[in-house]
């Protein structure tokens, strides 16, 4: 069994590779945020129905998404979606009821 070396790794895949690490540890789990929009006035149950909307959200956007990505790339899928995610966290930091904010949107979005 041959054995593993980062050396023989394209260059590029490890760019990729650091960029995504980094992107790991300073991710905060979408399990914290759902419980600090539980501390900004959502009931228990509200937060476990954000939970199960979360997942819905994911479940509907998944195909679509990695169609996208077979299109435009995944790289560039990624980056995209990393900077969202940059935007929305970075609103949430400046205003933290831009969280509840956001949950509200999704729900009139559902119940329209």
């Amino acid at each position: 069994m041959p054995k593993f070396s980062l050396k023989n790794l394209n260059p590029s895949f490890k760019i990729f590779l650091i960029f995504s690490i980094i992107f790991a540890i300073g991710n905060s789990s979408d399990t914290f945020l759902i419980l600090k929009a539980k501390n900004l006035s959502l009931t228990t149950i509200l937060a476990i129905f954000a939970y199960a909307l979360f997942n819905l959200f994911y479940a509907i956007f998944s195909t679509p998404l990695s169609i996208l990505g077979d299109k435009i790339g995944p790289q560039k899928l990624i980056l995209i979606g990393w900077f969202l995610l940059l935007f929305i966290f970075s609103l949430v930091l400046i205003n933290p009821r831009f969280l509840f904010g956001c949950f509200l949107f999704f729900m009139a979005f559902i119940w329209l």
